[in-house]
């Protein structure tokens, strides 16, 4: 098999990449790699970033008698392998060698040693479902900023990140933090620069899934998935806005939502309300935004009413997403 090669999209100089895929197409083996055939020369192990401690935990454990590092053995010419603590070391030409260290992104603080150093960091499965986003307690990006800030020991130390994932929603939440509103579109061996060239995006793609699989999943909503729509895409929430529909409010907590009122739904939308005054989680020097805290939830009523009824619908996936977080944050 010939594994890609992440060296391509490092070579665009963004200080922070992602790549974004299907299933079982080697985007942690070629960090595996990058973190063994480098271990000499970094002289110190390769960060390496998952989103809990249970996560961080299981990806070392009995690691050294996988197929995946009997592959990386060869490839690699590695006589052993063993950890020490959080830390995988790797024995060549008779010498132990850091290649990786494990930093749960969840209380990262207690983990990282004042004395590591970093030229490159990598966070594994960064993008995956809203579920499990939604399950990480406080802000992940800004948690994940911190954590990147950290390595950089002085104001021109360049320190560079490495996201990967499964493409399993509608929404790249790192990509909406840094104002970049829709994914780029699906194509396959191309290097999408963001931001000025501050974000080199590619997307990689399975083209070996069995056909019997295939077959079994045809018409339902993970099949759709793995054919190019969000696994989490509800489609029984989606709905368009009526002609006549109303302005109820807007929220911007990752990004700005609109819900209207349209017949007898509630629907949120991007579709921007010009000039409307906004519900936010910080303080911003916008006259339109106003800080949201629990004692508004009584301006709600309709809301929690027409959820309990089943009477909340979205115009798009994406809004779907971005919406549901919003309310959550919210305590709706």
């Amino acid at each position: 098999m010939n594994y890609p090669d992440n060296r391509r999209l490092l070579s665009y100089g963004a200080p922070l990449s992602m790549i974004e895929g299907d299933r079982k197409t080697a985007k942690s083996f070629e960090m595996w790699l990058t973190a063994f055939r480098g271990a000499k020369r970094r002289g110190a192990p390769l960060p390496w970033i998952r989103r809990t401690e249970r996560e961080a935990v299981s990806l070392l454990q009995s690691f050294g008698e996988t197929s995946k590092f009997r592959k990386l053995e060869k490839m690699c010419h590695i006589e052993d392998f063993k950890t020490d603590g959080a830390t995988g070391l790797i024995k060549k030409g008779g010498e132990w060698l850091p290649a990786v260290k494990i930093i749960p992104l969840s209380g990262w603080t207690a983990c990282r040693d004042a004395e590591d150093k970093a030229k490159l960091i990598f966070f594994d499965e960064a993008f995956t479902t809203p579920e499990k986003h939604r399950l990480f307690r406080g802000n992940e990006v800004e948690a994940f900023l911190d954590l990147w800030h950290s390595y950089k020991r002085e104001p021109g130390d360049n320190v560079r990140a490495l996201l990967t994932g499964n493409r399993e929603s509608a929404v790249n939440i790192y990509l909406t933090y840094f104002g970049v509103e829709k994914k780029p579109p699906l194509l396959e061996n191309r290097v999408f620069l963001l931001k000025d060239g501050a974000i080199a995006f590619e997307y990689r793609f399975n083209h070996q899934k069995e056909k019997k699989m295939d077959a079994l999943l045809a018409g339902t909503r993970y099949g759709a998935f793995l054919h190019g729509s969000a696994k989490g895409e509800e489609k029984s929430l989606l709905c368009q806005i009526s002609k006549n529909a109303r302005f109820y409010f807007c929220v911007d907590f990752l990004r700005p939502v609109t819900f209207w009122f349209s017949d007898k739904m509630v629907v949120g939308s991007l579709r921007r309300a010009d000039g409307r005054r906004y519900f936010c989680g910080a303080p911003r020097g916008d006259p339109r935004a106003v800080l949201f805290d629990r004692s508004r939830l009584k301006d709600f009523i309709y809301l929690k009413e027409a959820r309990r009824e089943n009477r909340v619908r979205y115009d798009s996936p994406e809004a779907m997403e971005i919406g549901e977080y919003s309310l959550r944050r919210m305590g709706l």
